[in-house]
């Protein structure tokens, strides 16, 4: 699924457009214990419930696609007989009226969904007569195919927060009673997925609103799919990678941000607008894609080829290495930036020095030279001599302070 896969369902749950027709839902305690189950036609929710429950719903389409939103392929176990595939498409094609298979599935969940505290599953049926459009995507009216699915969202379920209130009977100012109220969902999923605009019944769209811990037992063992790490967790692999590659944290903190530089100057040059074409093509983030970073930033090949190798053995096993905007924090461009500006004025002011003819000592004896300009500096000194344009024209500059001592031809100079 995509971007406009996912933006076209959820435009769907709203008051006006919703057509979920079913629901079901098991309330599960910090024991494990099944405490309530139910089943509601949803057409029939008093208002307020009504928009409460379809907030709860819209959460799960809710982020960005490869981060909180996570399309993921069934294994051949899974679409076995009596595996999680073939249990969701029963509970689909039951119109969750089939409380066997609903029955397995919260077991299913209890069992494997590593949470502390107590939680509610929600199930939720609908039906979507997908409209064709045309190329400038128009809807004609016309139906492509009848899109049939389940969205489930786990939700936690917490004690509201200690608050004083007013108390009618009383007709006083006290401490009201804390309820135990249903939060947005930690994790859903949308089954089949909904894939090009049809039913792809060989993948889920998972979601997480954890997306540094998303759950991977639930990927795994409830849903019976493969891993797959969301962006964050791409970030923290390459950051890892990167700051074992230096010599110090001090220093891996100044690298990974000039990398993320050079990686957003690949971005600019490289990236097609997807307004420009309709392939919308993104640089990845391939091994040879890092030892291409020293002809967008200065770097040692010996890094890059470190980081290189690195970053291709941990991706190995999986089907396509992560996009570079995935990566790319921009908070730290602007950061990388500056960096490489007070770069360039250390070598601007070492070539200048050098122009110049500094002299880091005090003990060389020299009385004539061609040059316009002499000077002869401690070598503290010489590391804080900068240049500086006052009035359109660059001046040398160096620090002095009380304390320093500075002559000009030979004669103390006194500010």
């Amino acid at each position: 699924m995509n971007k406009r896969d996912v933006l076209e369902l959820k435009k769907r749950l709203s008051k006006k457009n919703c057509t979920f027709t079913k629901m079901s839902g098991c309330y599960v305690n910090s024991n494990k214990e099944k405490v309530l189950k139910f089943q509601q036609d949803f057409r029939d929710l008093k208002e307020e419930e009504y928009f409460k429950y379809l907030d709860l719903a819209a959460k799960v389409l809710s982020g960005t696609v490869g981060n909180s939103l996570l399309k993921l392929d069934f294994s051949n176990d899974a679409e076995a007989p009596l595996g999680p595939q073939q249990v969701l498409l029963g509970i689909r094609e039951s119109n969750l009226l089939n409380e066997d298979l609903l029955d397995t599935f919260y077991q299913h969940v209890i069992d494997n969904f590593y949470y502390v505290g107590n939680y509610l599953i929600l199930l939720f049926r609908d039906t979507y007569d997908i409209p064709a459009k045309t190329s400038d995507n128009f809807k004609t009216g016309e139906s492509v195919e009848v899109y049939e699915y389940i969205l489930c969202a786990i939700c936690p379920v917490d004690l509201s927060k200690p608050a004083l209130g007013y108390i009618a009977d009383e007709d006083r100012i006290g401490a009201r009673i804390r309820d135990w109220v249903v939060g947005m969902p930690e994790i859903g999923f949308v089954f089949p997925c909904f894939d090009g605009r049809s039913s792809n019944i060989h993948s889920t769209l998972f979601y997480t609103k954890n997306t540094k811990e998303p759950h991977d037992e639930f990927m795994k063992e409830v849903l019976g799919c493969g891993l797959k790490r969301t962006t964050n967790e791409k970030k923290q692999v390459f950051k890892s990678i990167v700051l074992k590659s230096s010599e110090n944290d001090e220093k891996g903190e100044e690298l990974f941000t000039t990398i993320q530089g050079g990686l957003n100057n690949i971005l600019i040059n490289e990236t097609i607008d997807e307004t420009e074409s309709s392939d919308g093509y993104q640089p990845v983030l391939t091994k040879e894609a890092i030892l291409g970073l020293t002809d967008y930033i200065d770097i040692p090949e010996s890094i890059t080829e470190h980081i290189a190798k690195a970053w291709e053995e941990e991706f190995e096993d999986e089907e396509e290495a992560p996009e570079i905007k995935q990566i790319v924090e921009k908070k730290l461009v602007k950061e990388a930036s500056h960096i490489e500006t007070e770069r360039n004025l250390v070598k601007e002011n070492a070539s200048l020095r050098k122009q110049l003819n500094v002299h880091e000592s005090f003990d060389e004896d020299e009385d004539s030279h061609d040059e316009d300009v002499i000077l002869r500096v401690s070598k503290k000194k010489a590391s804080e001599i900068k240049t500086q344009i006052v009035d359109g024209k660059k001046y040398l500059m160096i620090p002095v302070d009380d304390e320093s001592k500075a002559f000009v031809n030979g004669k103390e100079y006194e500010s």
